[in-house]
């Protein structure tokens, strides 16, 4: 297998986090699992949460990760029904 140089971090709400619901092969085929087959990913993301948690998991991270890195937040609407 070749190795993974290109790391990648993804924060956000539900839409990124695969650890939980969902029936687990939605999981597996989730897009942040696709991406994880290329590159070296880490996951911060937590579903219910919103942009305030996610912009504090990259500023608590940030330093992990180089300038020739990737970050990702997904951000969710909220809906006012």
């Amino acid at each position: 297998m070749m190795e993974k140089f290109v790391k990648v971090g993804i924060f956000g709400d539900s839409f990124g986090d695969v650890q939980n619901g969902g029936h687990k092969h939605y999981q597996e085929v989730s897009w942040p699992s696709q991406l994880a087959n290329t590159f070296n990913v880490t996951n911060y993301s937590m579903s219910g949460s919103g942009l305030e948690y996610s912009l504090e998991k990259l500023y608590q991270h940030e330093a992990d990760f180089d300038k020739k890195n990737n970050f990702y937040i997904n951000l969710s609407q909220q809906t006012n029904d």
